[in-house]
């Protein structure tokens, strides 16, 4: 058993023992956790660095994804995960880019991208019809969403070709000419303006 192993159990032990002897008398407590699997009736969750299974759940957190965040109410021994709460400020979910034109298509995952504070992250597939030239731009970035700076990442499959990230948003291929409909991996992070 590793280390990391060792610690996470032994830190999971003192959580459970502080939870349980705690008097029944005492009044009802509220933490924040991370949810991390659901089940039919209980979730596991991470709280402050301890994951812990099992919990009681409410009908509204059976229905999270990992890494949903909820309340905890503690009481004595009973713990239950009680409501989600929204996302980290500034933080979204995926959106979607719109492709520049018709000859583009989405794969799976689709091209999309996601801002958690200052910081986006540009994840996803696409193909074009005819291939991939040096200056085509496949999509442009909303406002509040655009680098600093201008941004340079590989595609994935193709290693000579380069695409750029610019500061007015667009998502164009710098270098490299490739006449095949394969698709492209594009992956990448960078800080707003």
């Amino acid at each position: 058993m590793n280390t990391d192993t060792t610690i996470a159990r032994q830190l999971g032990r003192q959580l459970g023992l502080q939870i349980t002897n705690q008097p029944t008398t005492q009044n009802t407590t509220t933490r924040i956790a991370t949810i991390t699997q659901t089940h039919n009736t209980t979730v596991d969750i991470t709280i402050d660095g301890t994951t812990l299974t099992n919990i009681q759940a409410t009908p509204e957190t059976i229905t999270a994804n990992p890494g949903d965040r909820c309340l905890i109410t503690i009481q004595g021994a009973l713990a239950i995960a009680t409501h989600l709460l929204p996302p980290a400020t500034g933080a979204s979910k995926w959106t979607t880019l719109q492709p520049t034109d018709s000859s583009w298509k989405q794969n799976n995952p689709p091209l999309a991208i996601r801002k958690d504070g200052g910081m986006v992250t540009l994840d996803g597939s696409i193909s074009r019809t005819g291939g991939f030239q040096t200056g085509y731009v496949c999509a442009t970035i909303p406002e509040g969403y655009r680098p600093d700076r201008h941004t340079k990442t590989p595609n994935h499959y193709f290693s000579s070709q380069w695409w750029v990230i610019g500061t007015d948003g667009t998502i164009r291929c710098e270098q490299g000419n490739d006449g095949s409909s394969n698709p492209i991996y594009l992956h990448t992070t960078w800080y707003t303006a």
